[in-house]
C-alpha cells in the first residue's frame, strides 16, 4: 500500500456522520479534494524532514525549529479516530524538536520522530516512494544525503536504503579540516572515528528500535563535528 492508499485510508472518516453512524454523501469531487489534500501534507512531512536532518546535521537549531514548527501544526481534520493517535504522536515529536533545547537533544529527537513516523507507515502498511539513493563515497552534500537514505530506511522499514546510507557514511572521504580540527571526546575517539563505527554498526542493526536509537546517535555526532568546527 503506497502513500496514496494510506490517504484514502485515513480520510475515510470523512464519511460518516459525528456519530459515527450511517454514511453521508460525499462526491467523488469532494473525496477525491480531501485525498489530494491530505497527500499534499504527507508530502510536506517528508520534504521537512528531510530539511530538518540537514539542519540538525549542519547544526543549524535555528532552520531545525523552524522545520519542526512546520511539521508540528499539521493537522488532519478528515482521520478516522483510531489513526489520530498516529498522526498526534508525530505533531509532538515535532514539537518537541522545536522545543529541544540544544542541538544534540534535536538529533535524538529527530530518531524518535522517524520512529513515530515508522509506527504510522506500519499499521497501515504504507510504502511511500521514496527519494532516490545517493551514489558513491564523496563529501559532505553526499553525507547528507546518505543520512536522509538511513531515515528513510528508518520510517519505511527499508533495508536498501538504510545500508546505502550507512556504507556511505562508513567509507565517505571527510574534509581534511574535519579531521584535524574536531576536538576529542572524554573516551578519546573523535567525532569523524565515531561516525564511521556507528556507520559500521548500522550495517549490523536490523530492530528498529535499534535503528532509532543509532540514528539519534549518529545525527547528535553530525551536529557536534559541525558545531566544533564552526566555533573554532
Amino acid at each position: 500500500m503506497r502513500a496514496a492508499a494510506l490517504a484514502a485510508l485515513a480520510v475515510v472518516g470523512c464519511q460518516l456522520d459525528n456519530n459515527g453512524g450511517s454514511a453521508t454523501a460525499v462526491s467523488p469531487n469532494q473525496l477525491a479534494a480531501k485525498l489530494q489534500a491530505l497527500s499534499q501534507r504527507m508530502h510536506a512531512r517528508y520534504l521537512g524532514a528531510h530539511r530538518l536532518i540537514a539542519a540538525v546535521g549542519r547544526s543549524d537549531l535555528d532552520s531545525a525549529r523552524l522545520e519542526a514548527h512546520a511539521m508540528s501544526v499539521l493537522e488532519e481534520p478528515d482521520v478516522l479516530p483510531e489513526w489520530r493517535p498516529y498522526f498526534v504522536a508525530v505533531s509532538q515529536a515535532a514539537l518537541d524538536i522545536e522545543l529541544a533545547p540544544d542541538v544534540g537533544v534535536a538529533g535524538r529527537l529527530v530518531a524518535t520522530l522517524g520512529a513515530r513516523c515508522l509506527a504510522c507507515h506500519t499499521a497501515a502498511r504504507a510504502k511511500p516512494k521514496l527519494a532516490p539513493l545517493p551514489h558513491g563515497p564523496t563529501r559532505m552534500l553526499e553525507h547528507q544525503q546518505a543520512a536522509i537514505a538511513m531515515w528513510d530506511g528508518l520510517v519505511i522499514s527499508s533495508d536498501e536504503h538504510w545500508l546505502a546510507g550507512a556504507d556511505i557514511l562508513a567509507t565517505a572521504p571527510l574534509a581534511m579540516v574535519a579531521r584535524a580540527a574536531t576536538p576529542e571526546w572524554p573516551d578519546d575517539v573523535d567525532d569523524v572515528a565515531r561516525l564511521r563505527m556507528y556507520a559500521q554498526r548500522a550495517k549490523h542493526v536490523t530492530a528498529p528500535a535499534e535503528r532509532t536509537e543509532l540514528f539519534g546517535t549518529i545525527m547528535t555526532t553530525c551536529s557536534h563535528c559541525h558545531t566544533a568546527l564552526r566555533d573554532r
